[in-house]
């Protein structure tokens, strides 16, 4: 089911006070699902060294351009990672790997980013696709979420945090956005990444033990050049359209237009007629996310810029990234 962030977990209104009153006693059945649900499972050790790209809430964090990043670093290190993930928005539930020719009303939008990277792994069962992926010969596995999956007891769980908005209200579904209590997450984690500005002051709640790591997802340089100074209609399905906006003006693009889609929307032949029909009326271009991209039509793909943006991290973070991936090299399964 496609969806968009729902208002009231970011917003303190006194409506979005009484709704989140009134969606409390679903949040407790949801609290108490969560409990069932974690002691009836036994985790399983993966088939190979696997690491978890998780969240705390729902919605996008950031994590997709995250595990790309991890899994270009891993190639450098002259590594054979695989990358496994729900197909969320295709069909697909038994394991299989993502083939030419899949597209994204079978495997989802995010499995077709990344195959494109490395071979690509979807499915339901994660403990199945490290058993496939092992047999292919990867050298580890990457997981595009999952940290909620709790049959699986990955060799690292780095959570992946948006610093904008932190945990929102504080709240478990669907009363606020979290998936599960912070203080289970920060027990289970390895190591926390904190993208953007950490308007909450997570870092101050996480363990001195364990690594923290700060980044941001940037513009990369050639793509500044070419949306720089020029007129957009801006348009995107993903969790959080705030933060392509954002972007966009951030390296001096002109937004005549902004239009939000419902997360991971399936753009259909019509609906880009009435965008460029529109773009036109303003003396405009259109322009998206990568991941809205793969879901374009394909005779609309020539005609849509894209935005493309990548994980940067300081140096103490990427010195502390190299270590847990030095440690995930080093793990014999």
């Amino acid at each position: 089911m496609l969806w968009r962030t729902p208002w009231w977990w970011h917003q303190d209104g006194w409506d979005a006070r009484l709704v989140r009153s009134a969606l409390m006693p679903a949040s407790w059945l949801y609290s108490l699902g969560l409990w069932l649900d974690r002691n009836a499972s036994h985790p399983v050790a993966a088939a190979l060294p696997t690491l978890v790209v998780g969240g705390v809430t729902a919605g996008g964090s950031g994590k997709t351009p995250v595990v790309q990043f991890i899994a270009r670093r891993l190639q450098q290190l002259g590594q054979s990672p695989h990358i496994g993930l729900r197909g969320y928005g295709g069909r697909v539930s038994d394991p299989r790997q993502v083939l030419v020719g899949d597209t994204v009303d079978t495997v989802g939008d995010e499995a077709l980013l990344h195959t494109a990277l490395a071979p690509t792994w979807v499915g339901r069962n994660r403990l199945a696709l490290a058993q496939l992926a092992a047999a292919a010969g990867a050298s580890q596995l990457l997981l595009d979420d999952g940290m909620q999956h709790w049959r699986l007891s990955p060799t690292i769980s780095l959570l992946v945090i948006d610093g904008s908005v932190g945990l929102g209200n504080g709240r478990l579904l669907p009363a606020g956005g979290l998936r599960e209590p912070w203080a289970a997450v920060v027990a289970r984690a390895d190591a926390l990444l904190i993208l953007g500005k950490d308007s909450q002051q997570l870092a101050n709640r996480w363990p001195a033990s364990k690594p923290l790591l700060r980044g941001q997802l940037a513009v990369e340089q050639a793509h500044q050049e070419k949306v720089a100074n020029r007129r957009w209609l801006a348009f995107a399905g993903i969790g959080r359209p705030e933060k392509f906006w954002d972007s966009l003006r951030a390296v001096g693009a002109e937004l005549a237009a902004v239009q939000a889609f419902a997360d991971h929307h399936p753009y259909r032949a019509g609906e880009m007629e009435q965008l460029a029909h529109r773009a036109a009326k303003l003396s405009a271009e259109l322009i998206t996310t990568r991941k809205d991209w793969v879901r374009l039509p394909p005779e609309w793909q020539q005609r849509v810029q894209v935005l493309e943006v990548a994980l940067q991290l300081d140096s103490d973070s990427l010195t502390a990234m190299d270590k847990l991936l030095q440690r995930l090299v080093d793990t014999a399964v």
